[in-house]
């Protein structure tokens, strides 16, 4: 006889819309987005572009 265990869903703890709050209100801060982490816990962590890119890319602007 073959047993089957059905393993019930976990609670989810962030959504979508949870991420895209976290994006909209970095890049009101004035951050550039490099990506986002969410680890199993639930928590959001938002990584910015280094601050060198950033220079680099807006003296690179300038020149042009």
């Amino acid at each position: 006889m073959r047993v089957i265990e059905i393993m019930a869903k976990a609670k989810l703890r962030f959504t979508e819309r949870d991420v895209s709050r976290a994006i909209r209100a970095s890049r009101k801060a004035g951050v550039e987005v490099a990506r986002v982490i969410v680890d199993t816990a639930g928590n959001i962590v938002v990584v910015a572009v280094p601050l060198p890119e950033i220079i680099n890319e807006q003296i690179v602007e300038a020149a042009e």
